[in-house]
């Protein structure tokens, strides 16, 4: 069965105030590089695990994901404007960004499991949010799968509202 997914929109800037902040778990943000691909794929397979948006994927299958990102599948990658957080070598997030027909896309937010709600797939979107009005982007996309509560929760916290309505 195919799921549903919606769109979200937030107009740029955002109609709410993004303040830049140091994560308190210390580590290091900074843009995703290409030779990561191993470790989004990992990060990505730990992340969505056990939720609506898991499809049985193997490890071949969140490296085709990946690859396809840096690859521009669905759009150009927006390095500048994604963002992972790297604590002690090792990925707990990331949100990554491409330019899917003319506008910003947030095609990916991911957290592994054992951090979730501590507040990282917030900060890291937040970064890219701020990296996309600082490039003076007038919209900004999502799309989200239907019955993902905590990632409708997350966008819309931020402003952005559902395309469908």
């Amino acid at each position: 069965m195919d799921k549903v997914r919606h769109e979200y929109v937030l107009p740029l800037p955002a109609p709410l105030t993004l303040v830049r902040t140091q994560h308190p778990t210390g580590g290091a943000l900074r843009h995703p590089a290409p030779e990561e691909t191993e470790l989004l794929a990992e990060v990505m397979l730990d992340a969505y695990a056990n939720t609506v948006d898991d499809d049985g994927e193997t490890t071949d299958d969140a490296l085709v994901e990946v690859e396809g990102f840096f690859g521009g599948r669905t759009g150009a990658p927006l390095l500048d404007c994604s963002w992972v957080y790297d604590a002690s070598g090792t990925l707990l997030c990331a949100s990554l960004v491409t330019l899917h027909e003319g506008a910003p896309l947030i095609s990916y937010v991911m957290t592994r499991a054992a951090w979730k709600e501590r507040g990282l797939a917030a900060w890291v979107l937040r970064q890219s949010l701020l990296s996309l009005q600082d490039a003076r982007y007038s919209e900004v996309r999502a799309w989200i799968t239907q019955g993902n509560t905590p990632s409708e929760r997350l966008f819309t916290s931020f402003g952005f509202q559902s395309a469908d309505s």
